[in-house]
């Protein structure tokens, strides 16, 4: 729903001249039989039944979420962005080119200039449950927050903070609809509590609804009476569509494009209608607009680097748009947790491929192995034999690029269901799958401030 107290967005930098994009071509070579389809065929929207609750920690780790096939981590990149086959390893194809698959600049203009907004915070805004929150609440609060995180810089990604379930805003919302502010609110925090149809004070047409209170403070109410709250992939893309508003102060902007920022009603007739939204819920402006936000906006391309592998088990890659990567990585759903495998025990181990792109598009690549001990549910990842290549250049053979830094990373992992993260080891965030009915298959994105990287591999 609508919020108050709107800045306007500063917009000299829009009249920059636009960029064209880099070269390469977009036509896919065919995937071989014995390798999973690319690019993917859709199955059913965003969900989350039977995946891990993600806690606290998870919230800049990238989204996890799955449709009625596959499991998916990182930012869903759509079904037509194939690029060639370039390179074989193992039983991995290796696939990179440029797309022209960006929202373009003068989509960006124009949300922006209808959105508004500013980054008001002092410091990177930290999201609290507020009021009593149930462990629904909670794992979607966590998960909208994973999904406006994949769309931010580093330096603006939120975290999620204890709770403070103490403390209930919900009275501050007058009959007027305004929100007075009471002195009980945190600086730097969007608070964010979930309420009975009761305690709801915007009337049955709404779900949620979003105020920026100035010194950079933000309320974020869900009432639990809306038939969205039913709804799984409707009450996380609202979440989501209510924490644009708050980060960057975005107001709501017109259907000229696919968004989440229309209103919430529009949001709904999504669903009702059956269209196809992206599994990790902000649509391509989303998320380049909230970038252009917070990073600035120069020269601005819809030109995308790709650089992907296509494995058995797995389809995984990186995008990089306008000194943005992305990473994603998905696979079979599973048909049993990990650890409830029978067919496995003892230490199992997968190995296979690390993809990567340099913020300057240098393309990394080597070897993964994912090994971990089904008892203590523990193990590591370790890419090992790292390369890397000429600017924008596609990888090659082993052996045919120059050592990326001392050629290996090494994490502690630790298992939860059918997903995995680092608890130890070098820098940058690890977050990981496992893929095929009876896990034949790993996945998983990297993160770091030198490298955005995703892997596959094969038990």
């Amino acid at each position: 729903m609508p919020h108050k107290n709107l800045a306007v967005l500063v917009t000299a930098a829009l009249l920059l001249a636009a960029c064209g994009g880099g070269g390469g071509s977009s036509t896919s070579s065919p995937t071989s039989p014995s390798q999973l389809a690319y690019p993917y065929v859709p199955a059913g929207h965003y969900q989350t039944t039977g995946l891990s609750a993600p806690n606290r920690a998870d919230a800049r780790h990238s989204p996890i979420y799955r449709d009625d096939a596959r499991l998916f981590v990182g930012v869903d990149q759509g079904v037509e962005s194939a690029v060639p086959i370039v390179e074989t390893r193992g039983d991995t194809q290796l696939r990179h080119g440029t797309v022209r698959d960006g929202a373009g600049r003068a989509a960006v203009v124009t949300y922006l200039a209808e959105a508004g907004g500013s980054a008001s915070y002092r410091r990177t805004p930290t999201v609290r449950l507020t009021g009593a929150a149930t462990p629904i609440d909670v794992a979607r609060t966590i998960r909208a927050v994973q999904l406006i995180n994949a769309a931010l810089p580093e330096a603006a990604k939120l975290s999620v903070g204890v709770p403070l379930s103490g403390l209930s805003l919900s009275d501050n919302i007058r009959s007027d609809g305004r929100y007075y502010q009471s002195g009980d609110e945190l600086p730097d925090t969007i608070h964010v509590e979930f309420v009975a149809a009761s305690e709801y004070r915007r009337g049955a047409g709404s779900a949620a609804v979003a105020y920026t209170l100035g010194g950079g403070t933000s309320y974020v109410q869900f009432s639990r009476g809306a038939v969205s709250y039913g709804r799984d992939d409707e009450a996380t893309i609202l979440l989501a569509h209510e924490l644009l508003h708050a980060v960057a102060d975005f107001n709501h902007v017109s259907p000229t494009f696919a968004t989440i920022l229309e209103g919430t009603g529009a949001i709904h007739d999504h669903f009702q209608d059956g269209q196809r939204q992206p599994l990790s819920l902000l649509y391509p402006v989303d998320r380049e607009a909230l970038r252009a936000a917070f990073m600035g906006f120069g020269a601005w391309s819809d030109a995308t680097l790709r650089l992907d592998g296509n494995g058995p088990h797995t389809n995984f890659g990186v995008a990089l748009r306008n000194g943005y990567a992305e990473p994603w990585a998905y696979g079979p759903t599973p048909a049993t947790d990990l650890a409830a495998n029978r067919a496995l025990g003892g230490s199992v181990t997968w190995t296979g491929t690390l993809l990567g792109l340099t913020l300057n598009g240098a393309s990394v690549a080597g070897d993964a192995e994912i090994g971990v001990n089904l008892t203590t549910l523990r193990g590591r990842a370790d890419f090992t034999s790292l390369e890397a290549w000429a600017l924008r250049a596609a990888p090659g053979a082993a052996g045919t690029g120059t050592q990326w830094r001392d050629g290996d990373l090494g994490y502690a992992i630790a298992v939860r269901g059918n997903t995995f993260r680092e608890t130890g080891g070098d820098g940058g965030r690890l977050t990981g799958i496992f893929t095929g009915a009876a896990h034949e298959g790993v996945a998983g994105t990297l993160e770091r401030s030198d490298l955005t990287a995703a892997f596959g591999g094969s038990r």
